[in-house]
């Protein structure tokens, strides 16, 4: 070996280059150059943490103590989406009806194209390593669930921790991974809007409540996506207040995800209105659609 390539068997000078290489060149082509390649990148913290593999040093909340004993405090760090939800999971693979009738199902009541039989192959592989990946660096494991029709004027949000069991993917953290939301969309709780990471419980078309919705559709994307790692808009759910099923053994759609998910713990003690604050007074009027 020249000179010239004796500088890549140098561990940490070829794990500094790899950080500044794309996700996908680091995902799919630098790890099959060789055995040594691929055992950095899977040992190296800092390439499975630019891979959404692991979790960033720095956490995205932490508890903070007040007056009524602690708190869940957000950190006003910049979050980072997985540029690969944006660009291939979320248009290719979650909004794609899949070629088999007895998988989603629920499509058939949505415009959604048939997805490329190699992609539908690659992406329901058991050991996909999309399944694995985190939302954003650093992940919070927060969702917001907006409920339509609730006992407000106006949908309103709740903002959830969930402590996530995640056995299946051998990670020792709880956090959410793509992997919990993909099986959310197979079994027909969740339905992907054409928002990235804004889903809606099954229930009536997605098309026609992103229209009645599409200024509450606004401030998830502009609002709780910053602080949450999803957004889910349903219609009731017994995770939030006023839990209006509480004991009656009954679950909506959302709720059997979240069930399923793990379990949840408010982070917010008041359910917050989910739109600008401009907004409110129309939003209270008797002709507005959302009443």
């Amino acid at each position: 070996m020249d000179q010239s390539h004796e500088i890549f068997r140098t561990k940490a000078i070829l794990e500094a280059i790899l950080l500044q290489t794309d996700i996908r060149t680091l995902l799919t082509s630098a790890t099959r150059v060789c055995r040594s390649w691929h055992d950095i990148i899977q040992d190296s913290a800092s390439l499975q943490a630019t891979l959404y593999f692991k979790p960033g040093k720095e956490p995205a909340f932490f508890l903070k103590p007040s007056e009524s004993g602690v708190r869940w405090s957000y950190c006003n760090h910049k979050r980072i989406r997985n540029p690969l939800i944006e660009t291939d999971i979320w248009p290719e693979f979650f909004r794609k009806r899949l070629r088999s009738p007895s998988d989603r199902s629920w499509q058939v009541n949505e415009e959604f194209p048939r997805m490329d039989p190699d992609k539908e192959k690659a992406y329901l592989r058991e050991d996909a390593s999309w399944r694995r990946m985190l939302l954003h660096q650093p992940p919070t494991s927060h969702l917001a669930l907006i409920e339509e029709n609730s006992y407000a004027s106006c949908p309103v949000v709740s903002q959830i921790r969930f402590h996530v069991d995640n056995s299946q993917f051998r990670t020792t953290d709880d956090f959410v991974r793509l992997g919990h939301l993909g099986d959310g969309v197979d079994s027909g709780y969740l339905i992907p809007g054409r928002d990235t990471l804004v889903f809606y419980d099954k229930g009536g078309r997605v098309t026609d409540r992103e229209l009645k919705y599409a200024e509450h559709r606004a401030v998830a994307t502009s609002q709780w996506l910053i602080q949450c790692d999803a957004v889910i808009f349903c219609y009731l759910s017994n995770f939030c207040e006023p839990r209006p099923f509480e004991g009656l053994g009954v679950l909506t759609y959302v709720d059997d995800f979240l069930e399923e998910l793990g379990r949840g713990r408010q982070v917010r003690g008041r359910r917050r209105v989910a739109v600008l604050r401009e907004d409110k007074d129309r939003c209270s009027s008797p002709d507005y659609p959302g009443r």
